[in-house]
């Protein structure tokens, strides 16, 4: 079922401006803008000099509009992923699995690894993305973004998909194996 309103509560250390079709949010790790169609969505909020004075906003659906699928809860969830990401951020961990399956090193966002073919790979990551190597299996992300993150662990697995016989391959730290059982002769 679609929502028609909602109302959303900031944390006391937040700061939201709201612009004809942005949603602008300040948190202790930095400045995220959601967009959103004006002409289907109503925001109500007290203002002072465009910025929100209190904590909370109040959205509904515009009753003028022609569209009837317009499905408030995903800005909700938009928000709420905003405001984590700003408030703690996003940590993710990758590993290695495989003999010879190593990451090499990180500098200035760019990662070099060796997973099985003649050559090293590099591969350049966003600047909003922190990497720690761990280990030479093990590699940590971290983003207050995490759109961003998930696409950049998504970009890194196409690297070397996990092995579905052997599991060898890149997958997060959370991944559940499942291999598949060799032929029996």
């Amino acid at each position: 079922m679609l929502k028609n309103n909602f109302n959303f509560t900031f944390p006391s250390t937040f700061h939201c401006s709201v612009t004809s079709n942005q949603i602008i949010v300040w948190g202790p790790r930095g400045v995220k803008a959601i967009s959103f169609i004006s002409s289907l969505i109503h925001i109500y909020y007290f203002k002072e000099k465009n910025m929100l004075v209190g904590r909370s906003l109040s959205l509904s659906k515009n009753k003028k509009s022609t569209k009837k699928c317009i499905n408030l809860s995903k800005l909700e969830n938009e928000l709420q992923t905003v405001v984590k990401g700003l408030l703690r951020g996003y940590f993710f961990e990758l590993k290695l699995t495989g003999v010879g399956y190593r990451f090499l090193s990180v500098s200035n966002n760019l990662l070099k690894l060796k997973i099985g073919y003649s050559h090293v790979l590099s591969k350049k990551i966003s600047e909003s993305v922190v990497l720690l190597l761990e280990s030479p299996v093990q590699l940590s992300l971290f983003s207050k973004d995490y759109t961003l993150l998930k696409q950049v662990i998504s970009d890194l697995k196409k690297i070397k998909k996990q092995d579905i016989y052997k599991g060898k391959g890149l997958a997060l730290s959370t991944d559940q194996k499942y291999l598949k059982e060799f032929k029996k002769k």
